[in-house]
């Protein structure tokens, strides 16, 4: 089946999408990148929640929990955009 122009234009527009997606994925720590923390994003900001220099306890616990589980969740939400829009460009081609 030919590509049509509009397909190859969508596909490129879907390119600089997916590219503009991971670069924010990266600089939102939702994905390893050099130099970057090696645990999950979640992990990695609900150590700041409840730490000795900050706030610690019970309720300390409970909300590095709640931000831990949110961020993570945010963090499969975006990378999985990513591969949707690979999925689309995949489709196009």
């Amino acid at each position: 089946m030919a590509v049509s122009e509009s397909d190859e234009d969508r596909k490129e527009d879907l390119e600089a999408l997916k590219e503009t997606v991971e670069s924010k994925n990266v600089y939102l720590g939702f994905v390893e990148s050099v130099g970057g923390p090696s645990t999950s994003p979640g992990d990695y900001r609900a150590r700041k929640i409840n730490a000795d220099d900050t706030w610690s306890g019970p309720l300390a616990d409970d909300k590095a929990d709640a931000v831990r589980e949110g961020v993570q969740g945010l963090a499969e939400v975006f990378t999985g955009l990513a591969d949707d829009i690979q999925a689309a460009i995949d489709g196009l081609s």
